[in-house]
This record gives structure tokens, sequence and C-alpha cells, in this order.
């Protein structure tokens, strides 16, 4: 093995190891009460304190269900709606459609934070705030960017002589959509889902901004109201955060090769 592919695995192993070592920080204090975290913060101490998990999960269930629920409808509207227009970008031909385009476009380069104020005043005066259409539907508008660059970029690259087969045979463009494009992108879609996601679940600026009412909190708000004392410390705290990342640790993990895949496929080609 040669000495620049040595140095290239230690360098990955050191990026990996200090990737993992503050998981590992979590995990192991999330099992301690205050004075075992004081005295030994780098390994597990017995006893071990699953109680703390009882006691998190009971206060921020809520905020899962709502944080799925959301993750859920975000992602679902996501994917209907960047991808029929990466469709319309992509495989259509009409006056207008690269400006449009890159009209579309145009928003990735605006920060998210300086569309935040007018964002907040927008859905205060649509009586939106505090409620759960008020924390999903800028979000959608939101995730709805990128993901449209994928598809367009994608769907270009599907062959056209399918599409053409299909329309003699007397398929519509819907229907064309359905049956021969959705299935040949699953790598793509799988890539979306993971981004936009990730995105939702952790979405944190949004609902802090337009949600003071702890029913309709996700999950990543609610994390702050889980009670302590004196003796357990931060250890139900950190419990929550474990808790609170295990959805989406599955979803990552369950769709790792079409995410690279899709990436690969719809990002990088242009």
């Amino acid at each position: 093995m040669k000495k620049k592919q040595i140095g290239l695995i230690i360098a990955l192993a050191f990026l990996g190891i200090l990737t993992v070592f503050p998981f590992y920080l979590t995990i192991v204090n999330s099992l301690k009460y205050n004075l075992q975290i004081i005295e030994s913060i780098w390994f597990f101490d017995m006893p071990l304190h699953f109680d703390n998990y009882v006691r998190a999960a009971k206060e921020i269930m809520g905020g899962i269900f709502n944080s799925i629920l959301y993750t859920a409808v975000i992602l679902m509207a996501t994917l209907l709606i960047s991808s029929l227009a990466g469709y319309s970008f992509g495989v259509f031909n009409y006056p207008g459609r690269d400006v449009l385009y890159f009209a579309v476009i145009m928003f990735l380069m605006i920060p998210g934070f300086v569309t935040l104020i007018p964002q907040f005043m927008l859905v205060k005066d649509m009586q939106l705030l505090n409620t759960r259409a008020g924390l999903i539907l800028p979000v959608i508008a939101t995730a709805s960017v990128m993901p449209v660059m994928f598809f367009r970029n994608y769907f270009e690259g599907l062959p056209r002589e399918l599409f053409e087969a299909a329309r003699v045979e007397g398929a519509g463009d819907l229907r064309v959509f359905i049956s021969i494009v959705v299935p040949l992108s699953k790598s793509m879609f799988g890539t979306v889902a993971i981004m936009t996601g990730l995105m939702a679940w952790n979405n944190y600026i949004w609902p802090l901004v337009a949600a003071n009412d702890r029913k309709i909190m996700p999950v990543i708000l609610q994390l702050q109201y889980i009670s302590q004392n004196a003796k357990e410390g931060m250890g139900p705290v950190l419990a929550g955060y474990v808790i609170a990342s295990v959805p989406i640790v599955i979803l990552f993990m369950a769709a790792t090769k079409p995410f690279i895949q899709g990436v690969t496929a719809g990002a990088v080609k242009m």
C-alpha cells in the first residue's frame, strides 16, 4: 500500500472519529445522573439510568408526532411539486421555459434569513401563525427550489424514444410521467426525499419564529422543555436528543444507496 493511500486512510479515520465522537458522548452521558457526568464524562459509569429515556420520551412524544407529521407532509408535497416542475422544465419546450426556470433557481441565491421577516409578515397576514399550516406551507415553498433543479437535470437525460413510444400508444403526458418517468427516477426521488426529510426534521428557526404553542411545536423545540433536577442534571435532556435523532438516522441509513446514486446522476451531470 502506498504512503499516500495510508495517509488518506489515516486522515479519513481521524475525520470519522471527530464526526462520531459527539454522538458517543451524548449517548454515554444520557445514561447518567448529574454526579456521574461530573466524575466520569468520557466513559459509561454504573449504574446506567435508562429512566432518563423514559422521562424524556414522556415529555417529547407530542413533539415527535408533530415532527413526523410535518416532515411527512413537507416531503410528499415537495416531491410532487418539484418532480412535476422538473418534468415540465426538462421535457417540454415552450416559450419562456428557460426564463421561468432561472427565475425559480435564482431563489437559491437568496439567504434564508433575508426572507424570514417578509415570510413572517405574510404568514401573519394570512392568520396562520401558531397553526400547523403556518409551520408547513412556507417550508414546502423553500424546500422545493433545489429539487426542481435536480429533477430537471435528471429528466433531461432520460431517453426521448421512451416518451415518443408511449405517446404513440396513446399515453398522455401525466401517464408518461407516472408510468415511465417515475419508475426510471427512483434514485433521484430517494435523494430528494433524504435531503428534504433532513431539512424538515431539523428545521429550527422557522418554528421558533412562527409557533409559541407547545402543542404544535416540533420535537426540536420541545427538547428545551424537558424537566431536570439537581440529581438528574442533563441526563434526560441528552436522552431526548438521542430519541429525537433516531427517526432521521433510520431514514438516512435506509436510503443511503439511492441518495448517493441520485446525487451522482442528477446533481453532477449537467
